[in-house]
């Protein structure tokens, strides 16, 4: 039987556990799971056994995106598990619905009924894509940019103050 599990993350700078959990609770989850609060180098224990227990026909409820994933690339990654464990990700905020049926990467996006203009079925996950490439590119620049100051500085021999 397939069921419709909330998972809330607390926020960086206020815990909004509370209102999160009745936001998933009036959405239909059954059950909620509340991740702890997160250091730098946290690995979401809870998320990890939430996604242990998705099965096809399950429901993956968030309040928004930004409580699932820190990054667009850790985003997509999130999604594919979803979409390859026949899950469904439902993100409130953006009235977003994604399903992943039998592992098939088929994503279907519901769009509010006043949204003016919605995207085709694939194209969420096409333009996140983009942005994941330019998400890369950007890093790769000030990387690239980071260094070679780094170097200049070396080579004139002042180093950068530490405050």
């Amino acid at each position: 039987m397939a069921k419709t599990i909330g998972y809330v993350r607390p926020g960086v700078y206020g815990s909004d556990i509370d209102s999160q959990a009745a936001t998933l609770i009036e959405a239909g989850a059954e059950t909620i799971s509340v991740e702890g609060a997160l250091t730098d180098d946290a690995d979401k224990p809870v998320l990890h056994r939430v996604f242990e227990a998705l099965s096809t026909g399950d429901t993956l409820v968030v309040a928004s995106l930004d409580r699932l994933a820190h990054t667009p690339t850790e985003l997509f990654y999130l999604l594919d598990e979803i979409m390859k464990r026949g899950a469904i990700l439902k993100s409130l905020r953006e009235n977003l619905t994604l399903e992943g049926e039998n592992g098939l990467r088929s994503p279907h996006v519901a769009h509010a009924p006043h949204a003016p203009s919605a995207p085709d079925d694939s194209s969420f996950i096409r333009h996140l894509g983009i942005l994941i490439d330019f998400e890369r590119a950007i890093l790769k620049e000030w990387q690239r940019k980071t260094i070679g100051a780094a170097k200049q500085r070396r080579e004139i021999g002042t180093s950068r103050r530490r405050r």
